[in-house]
């Protein structure tokens, strides 16, 4: 997502928290939807554009540095 690349992703456990609207999502279980989400990314070039952007964005609310922050403060309130 960073970099602009349009994602197909799991459905499962925090995936679609992390993407948001900025991914399509597919069940594990389900080879029939990830070939059908590769298909309409093939097929759209609106929709890739739209991914990508989106995705630029849902990234920047992620970062080692701020993971790293929160569990800081989270063991500096523990003491």
């Amino acid at each position: 997502m960073a970099l602009g690349c349009p994602v197909i992703s799991s459905d499962r456990a925090s995936m679609p928290e992390i993407c948001g609207d900025a991914a399509l999502l597919a069940s594990p279980s389900d080879p029939e939807r990830w070939v059908q989400c590769v298909a309409y990314l093939l097929q759209s070039m609106s929709l890739r554009q739209e991914l990508a952007a989106r995705g630029r964005e849902r990234s920047k609310i992620y970062s080692w540095n701020k993971s790293a922050e929160g569990y800081l403060d989270l063991l500096a309130s523990q003491n």
